[in-house]
């Protein structure tokens, strides 16, 4: 299964590598939840992963890996959203 380590039964969760603000690179994805250019949903080992920004793209998914482009502004972990008033 993917996002899980060879033969130990344990759940290995989502590798994020950011290059700048142009691309998020995911490994570990098990499922695509929701895409639109503002923003990238994806779940992996219990854990839900948003990727916001503009102009986002998906260059490439296969295989688990999950390869995002565009004008990255915030990642989030549980699918949390940012909070559109900019109070804390």
């Amino acid at each position: 299964m993917i996002g899980e380590k060879a033969g130990s039964g344990v759940r290995m969760g989502v590798r994020i590598t950011l290059d700048g603000d142009l691309r998020a690179h995911l490994d570990g994805v098990e499922r695509l939840l929701d895409y639109s250019p503002q923003s990238v949903l994806v779940s992996s080992g219990g854990t839900r992963v948003r990727v916001e920004g503009q102009g986002m793209e998906i260059a490439a998914l296969e295989y688990g890996e999950l390869l995002i482009t565009g004008r990255i502004k915030a990642v989030f972990l549980d699918g949390g959203k940012s909070d559109a008033s900019g109070s804390d």
